[in-house]
Order: C-alpha cells, then structure tokens, then sequence
C-alpha cells in the first residue's frame, strides 16, 4: 500500500513540475495526506453549512439582523 501511495505521491509532483526525489520520506507523506484530508473536509464542510445552516428557530438573533 505505501509503495502504491509513493507512486501515486510522485506523480502528482511530475504533473506538477516539480523534480521528483528518489526517497520521500514517510513522515513528509503523511503531512501531505493528512493536510489534503483536512482541506477536503473543510470544503465539505462549507457547502453543508451553506446549503443547510441548520439553524430554524425564529428567536435566532441572525433573524434580527436579515431582517434588519
């Protein structure tokens, strides 16, 4: 599994443009997927809150100030 990662981590730097090291290092792939997993979460995150705030009492103060 982590040499299919590695592969797929150096092709992403090729398409890129970037030169390709021959050892990338475990730690360095790992900030890399975690920071993308945060990233994408984010963007979810966003768009449900956007789409769906979720909030639909009527003494809400955000009522005061739409209708302001």
């Amino acid at each position: 599994m982590f040499e299919e990662a590695t592969y797929y981590f150096k092709l992403f730097l090729t398409l890129c443009g970037d030169i390709v090291s021959s050892d990338i290092s475990v730690p360095a792939l790992l900030v890399v997927v975690f920071s993308a997993g945060v990233v994408v979460y984010a963007f979810y995150q966003a768009i449900i809150c956007t789409l769906w705030p979720g909030e639909t009492s009527s003494a809400h103060i955000k009522r005061k100030v739409l209708e302001d």
